[in-house]
Parts: structure tokens; sequence; C-alpha cells
């Protein structure tokens, strides 16, 4: 969810998908053989460098287009390296654990194939990076036709992106594997972090869907959760909607608007004025969460895209969620 002004700060993210050393390469090697049959991924000794980063490219996988086949892995394994608090940090991470999942892997595949493509030139707000415990993992799939790696980072900020080297995406699901790798089955989607002042009801969830870099709503939605939110001197009060038909104006205006990769920042006016957002749901797969501010500039964000205006978006809204 975006900060709300002025305290916004656009963090950019580096990507780490680079194999910096030999060593830190050492997974095992992942090959057909004489039988025909894939080796499955061993865990790397040590996580070296920055999060997100894999020990090798993708294997007998299309790794460009999503971030996982939509297809079920045969094997799934996570590996786990402590990071420790920010005080204690050390360039490379030694392996702590290693786990094999149980299953369901059906339900790994759908979870990550949905995430979304990160774009080039974006950056992203983040108020808590450097805080608190981390723990970097690597999750190593084995397919019929070869093997994979996907990193993320479990940590409070949620500000680690998730990447197999050539997908990454703004989404971090480190708590998901950090679930998964307690339980050693894949686990659900947990919900997003909050703090204790935080009871938007539109970010109970995690939001980010594949798409979402081309359409700031991609797909055809079939409920829509509206939020407006006041900010007050103590806390943010919300009013809220949640609409099953007669949307499909505001998602036409959306869709029509020109848009550019998102900063994750944007100037507001100084007023202390009604802010909105809206809650995308679908038949299959997560939500896309796009907010609306008209006092800020650029008014709309969806954490892949900005839009500049919301005149046109913002009279539909009140007719939506009307102020009484």
């Amino acid at each position: 969810m975006l900060l709300s002004p002025p305290r916004l700060v656009a963090v950019l993210v580096t990507l780490g998908g680079v194999c910096v050393a030999m060593a830190a390469c050492a997974s095992a090697p992942q090959s057909a053989g004489r039988t025909g049959k894939i080796t499955p991924l061993a865990c790397p000794a040590s996580f070296p460098g920055t999060a997100p980063w894999v020990p090798d490219r993708p294997r007998g996988i299309d790794g460009r287009s999503r971030m996982v086949p939509q297809q079920a892995p045969s094997r799934a394994m996570i590996c786990a390296y402590k990071v420790g608090s920010e005080s204690g940090r050390s360039a490379t991470s030694a392996l702590t654990g290693t786990r094999q999942l149980a299953g369901p892997l059906a339900e790994l595949a759908s979870d990550l194939t949905w995430l979304p493509r990160q774009l080039h030139g974006t950056s992203y707000a983040c108020a808590g990076i450097g805080l608190g415990e981390q723990t970097n993992y690597l999750l190593g799939l084995t397919y019929p036709t070869g093997t994979q790696w996907v990193s993320s980072t479990d940590d409070v900020s949620d500000c680690t992106t998730t990447s197999n080297g050539p997908f990454t995406s703004q989404v971090n699901i480190g708590g998901q594997i950090a679930a998964s790798y307690r339980s050693a089955t894949w686990a659900p989607i947990p919900p997003p972090h909050l703090t204790g002042t935080d009871h938007d009801p539109c970010a109970a969830r995690r939001s980010g869907r594949f798409g979402q870099d081309q359409h700031l709503l991609p797909g055809r939605p079939t409920s829509i959760r509206l939020c407006a939110g006041t900010a007050g001197p103590r806390a943010t009060t919300y009013r809220t909607a949640m609409l099953d038909r007669g949307f499909q104006p505001l998602v036409d205006a959306l869709d029509a608007l020109r848009t550019r990769p998102t900063t994750s920042e944007c100037q507001g006016d100084g007023q202390q004025a009604t802010f909105y957002e809206l809650l995308a749901g679908y038949a299959d797969g997560p939500g896309v969460l796009v907010r609306i501010d008209p006092h800020c500039a650029p008014a709309i964000d969806n954490r892949s895209l900005q839009a500049a205006d919301a005149s046109t978006v913002l009279p539909l809204l009140q007719q939506l969620l009307p102020s009484n």
C-alpha cells in the first residue's frame, strides 16, 4: 500500500540475479543424464550479496514469461539463510536449514504463476526497509523438463522483491515461504504485515496480479471493494462498499488512462482530504489494489503503473461510494 504524503520516500529496488562467484553457485548441477531424468536441485552452502539472488538461471524452463510454470512441479524444497538483525548482518549468509515440501504443489504453482512482473524503471516506497530479523529463502523447483530457483526474503517490511533471475516481481512472498518452511507443506497466502494503527479494509490480503503491468485493472474483475479513507489526527477512518455489479464504467475509465511505470510516490497538495482504494476481485487468482488520491500527483497507482489525473474516475467513485 502506498504511504500518504508527505512521508512518501521512493526506494529503488536493486536486483541481484547475477552469480557473483563460482563458490556461491555450488548447487548440484541439473542434467538429464543417461536415463533422461532431471537431477533435483541441492541447496547452496551460502546466500551471497543482496536479495533477491538465485544460484542459477532456469534450466529447461521458460523463466521469462512468468515466475513459475502454470503446471505443478514434481519436487519442491526450501533453503533457509538467516540474515539476522540489521546490526548483525553480513554480506553472505550461511545455509541454516532445508525443507522438502510434501505438497500441495498445485497450489504452489497457482500462487506463484499469478505474481505480476516488475517493470523496468520502477521503484517502491518502503517505510520499514532494513528493520528487524530477516531470512533469505531459495525455493528449488524440479519439473519433468528442468529446474529453477525462486528467491524471496521474509522481512517485516515486505520490501524485498521476488525473482527467478529473468523474471522479477515486486510482490514479496517471503512470509508465505517462511510459513511453508515451518510446516514442510505449501502454506496459504498469509495476510500482509500491518502496523498497530493500520486497519485498512482494502489491504486485508495480499494483492498483485499477473497483467497489472499492462492495465491498471487487468482481465475482468468479478467484484470491487471500495474504501474511502480520511486521515485524522491519530488514525485514518474508512467507509467501504462491496460491489458485485455496476462497476464496469469505473473499470473502463481506469483502463482508458495513459499510464507509466510506477515510482511509488506522489506529490501532495497539502490538503487532508479523502483518498480512495479499489480492491478488484476475480473468479481465480489474486486481486489488484488501486489507490486513487485526487490531491496527489500522480493520482492513481496500482504498484506497477501510475496515471496522472483522476478527474474522469472521481465522479464514478463518488457515485458508487456516496458520502452518506
